[in-house]
Parts: C-alpha cells; structure tokens; sequence
C-alpha cells in the first residue's frame, strides 16, 4: 500500500469518525421516535419537513428580498398542516388554489408574465410539494406497515448511504454525474446498491422486513437507483443555488434535507410497493 493510499484512507478514517458519532446521535433519535411511535413519530417528522422547507426556500432566494422568504415559507408550513391534519384531497384543493392567486398576482396584477413560470415557481410547487407528500406518506406508511417494517426502511436507507460513500471514497474513479454531483462515481454506487441487496435478502429471510416476494425482487432492482435519484434531485438544487449543504442544522453532514433526501424516496416507492400488494391480494381474493 502506497503512501498517497494511506493518507486516503487516514483522511476517510478522521472524517467518518466525525460523522459518524453526530450520526448515531441523529439514527438515536430517528429510531427512538419510530419505536416510540405517535405523537413522537409524528412531531419529528413534521420538524423535518418544516425544517426541509425552510432550506429549500433559503437556498431559492438567498440573498433575495426576505419577504418572499417568508410568504414561501408561510405557505409551506400552512401546506403540512393542511396535509398533516386535514386531508390529502384539502391539501390539493389549497395547493391549486395558491397557484391560481400566485397566477393572479403575477401576470395579472404585477403584468410579470415572463415570472410565471419562472424556476422559483418549479421550486416551490414540485419541491416543497414533494417533500411534504413524501414524508406525509412515510407516516402513512408507518401506519400500515408497523415499527419493524418502517425500522428495516431506514436502516436500508442508511446501509446504502454509507457504503455509497465509503465505496465512492476509497475506490471511487468513474464519475456517475459529474454536471449534477461530481463527487458521485460509478464504483461508490455499486458497492452501496450490492450492500443495499445483501441487507434486504438477509431482513427477509429471517422474516425482519416482511414483504411478498415478488416485493422483494421489485426492490432489489429499483430501490437503490430510486435513493440514488433521491439524493441527486437535491444535488441539482443545490448546485443551482450554489450552496454545498441544504443546511447547517447537523453538524459534519449538512441540513436536513441532505439527510432526508434518500429516505424520502423511499418512502415513495415502499409505498407503492405495499399498495401493489394489496391491490394484488384483493385480486386473489
């Protein structure tokens, strides 16, 4: 083992050590809240999804006029409460509704027209959108599914992060996207996507993560490309906005939403994995 080998693997030790004590402070928590359940679920959740909003939002108009920070912001907490408390089918009704007066306001009051569908417009109605119905369908997920199910989730999450990087940083040469994440490589994601399956066969065969088989397949095919494209959504977001972290909320691993970014993909895609199921049990039936 060279020398420049060596110090590759000293700075990989020193800096995993870092984040890796702040990260079982932050899995504690997350893990603890799941097992808890309820309100403790459920408040942690919506801390992550307002604390997502406002980084977003910032990263958006940073350095920008602070009121627009704050009718955004407004209107994306009002969404999760909408969501969270009310009906998914309110939230839709009020999310087109802010399109219409923002519509209004824009190019009929303001004659900006050119600003309708302007990318702050994207930002706000796909990205605060999509956080928000992702980790409202984790609760819902949660619901259906139990601790042991939900806790599985994460803990793949966490497998196929970690050995994404761990991979990308010691073996790391041929790059996935380098115009959206340079430090990305084709390596790093393999040796996540192949920990990712080994972890998923193993929950299931000693009947941890619960799931028909055919789930099974589905997942080890498609769940570690959509956590890779969960992360790079807020990658392209943050490259726009120039910004390396979402954040600054969790030390030595950035905001909120780069910890959430792959779980929240996966929430989608588990639930409408455990949605085909049911639909393919009724058929049975």
């Amino acid at each position: 083992m060279n020398r420049d080998m060596l110090r590759k693997w000293w700075s990989l030790i020193k800096e995993t050590a870092f984040r890796s004590s702040i990260g079982v402070i932050y899995v504690a928590i997350v893990l603890g809240a799941v097992f808890l359940g309820g309100e403790y679920l459920y408040g942690l959740l919506s801390f992550m999804a307002l604390v997502t909003v406002y980084e977003i939002v910032d990263m958006e108009f940073k350095g920008k006029e602070w009121w627009k920070k704050v009718i955004y912001g407004a209107v994306g907490v009002l969404l999760w409460l909408v969501l969270y408390f009310v009906s998914p089918e309110v939230f839709l009704a009020l999310l087109f509704v802010i399109f219409f007066l923002w519509f209004f306001v824009y190019a009929v009051l303001l004659k900006k027209e050119e600003e309708v569908f302007s990318s702050s417009y994207y930002m706000f109605f796909f990205l605060i959108v999509y956080v928000l119905v992702g980790l409202y369908i984790g609760i819902d997920l949660y619901e259906h599914t139990g601790k042991m199910f939900f806790m599985s989730l994460l803990v793949m999450v966490w497998t196929f992060d970690v050995f994404s990087y761990a991979g990308g940083k010691t073996m790391g040469k041929t790059k996935l996207v380098p115009t959206i994440s340079p430090g990305k490589t084709w390596e790093g994601f393999i040796t996540g996507w192949l920990s990712l399956t080994i972890l998923e066969v193993l929950l299931w065969l000693f009947h941890i993560w619960k799931v028909e088989p055919y789930t099974l397949g589905i997942s080890v095919i498609l769940l570690a490309p959509i956590l890779l494209t969960g992360d790079l959504v807020e990658s392209v977001v943050k490259r726009k906005a120039g910004v390396k972290d979402s954040g600054f909320i969790i030390p030595g691993h950035g905001g909120m939403w780069d910890r959430i970014d792959s779980t929240i993909a996966a929430f989608y895609i588990m639930w409408l994995l455990k949605y085909l199921e049911q639909v393919i049990g009724s058929v049975r039936m």
